[in-house]
Parts: structure tokens; sequence; C-alpha cells
């Protein structure tokens, strides 16, 4: 996960963007901005970002993409949403969170955990954790047997219950749950 201020500029990443960076397989941080390797890659980052940014006044989009490797291992997912409320970071503003998701080093979620930690149905930690492995709502709806509209509803539920408003904030919260040892039975 990295934090960019209303520049684009990269405020703060967890460990495991950091160290994604700096391989620099796919993405990298060139004096504090975020770059794709790949020039096609790069540009349609340059679009997301514009889109997520807020610049005098223009609504601003959530936006993802595949980030492809050179070196042949499987995309890496970006997500970028704007954070659109007053959230302050030391300093400086966070403006927008990008969440990077790598096919590569998936971790495994497990649903029923996520329902006993976050208090969530079988049904909606079903949800959050295809939403963490990079699906989207169509996939998560065809693979579920369900409609969009019947995943979007578990998202709204999740929402109300977590005190959350966009899927990026799921997945976020999903994510630190990682490595978080299960209840004892």
């Amino acid at each position: 996960m990295l934090f960019l201020d209303r520049h684009g500029t990269i405020v703060e990443t967890n460990t495991r963007a950091s160290n994604l960076l700096r391989r620099a397989d796919c993405l990298a941080d060139r004096d504090g901005v975020l770059r794709a390797r790949l020039p096609a890659d790069n540009a349609k980052l340059r679009r997301l970002l514009a889109r997520a940014l807020p610049h005098w006044g223009q609504t601003v989009s959530s936006g993802s993409m595949t980030v492809r490797r050179p070196s042949g291992k499987l995309p890496l997912t970006l997500h970028i949403s704007p954070v659109t409320h007053r959230a302050d970071f030391g300093a400086q503003r966070v403006a927008a969170l990008v969440l990077l998701v790598d096919l590569a080093e998936r971790p495994q979620i497990d649903p029923a955990f996520l329902a006993t930690t976050l208090g969530l149905s079988r049904a909606e930690s079903r949800v959050a954790a295809a939403l963490t492995a990079g699906h989207s709502v169509r996939d998560i709806a065809v693979a579920t047997h369900r409609t969009q509209a019947a995943v979007r509803w578990h998202l709204r539920q999740m929402y109300a219950k977590l005190g959350l408003s966009h899927q990026a904030d799921v997945v976020r919260l999903v994510l630190s749950t990682v490595g978080v040892p299960p209840p004892h039975a």
C-alpha cells in the first residue's frame, strides 16, 4: 500500500510495497513518483492518477489496472482510490491510496477467519476474501452464482458494519489481518 499526496508524490509505503518498489520489476519509486517500467503501463498509471488526485474542484474517481512484469511473473494488480475526507498523515495530506495486489505472492485468506475476526456473515466474508484476491464484483457474482446487485448488497452491508465506504478500504482491512493468528477454539 502506498499513500500519495495531492501532487502524486509518495508520502509513505508499507513494507510490502517498499520491497516491491525496491525490486523495480514492474513499478518503481523515481524521485518520489510512482512509475511503471513498461511505457504503456506507465501511461495508463498516469491517467489513473490524474483521475484519482483532486485538481481544483474536479470530480475524482477510483481506478484499477494490471501492471505487466518484464520478468514474466504474474502481473501486479493496482487499485487507486482518492482519499476525499480530511486525512492527515503527519504534515502532509494524503490524497490517494494505492493498493498493490501481487498475484505472484497472494496471501491465503480464510473467509471463516474473516467472519470471526471482522464480524461478517459467511457471504460477506467470502466477498471480502474474493475482493482481496483481486476479483471484480462481476467475477465474484459469476463464481458465487449471484447477481452483481447481490454482491454489491453484501459490500454495502460490510461498509455499514465496518464503517468503511470503498472496496479498497475493505481490501486494506482484510490485508491487515494477514498473519494474525486465528483465535483459539
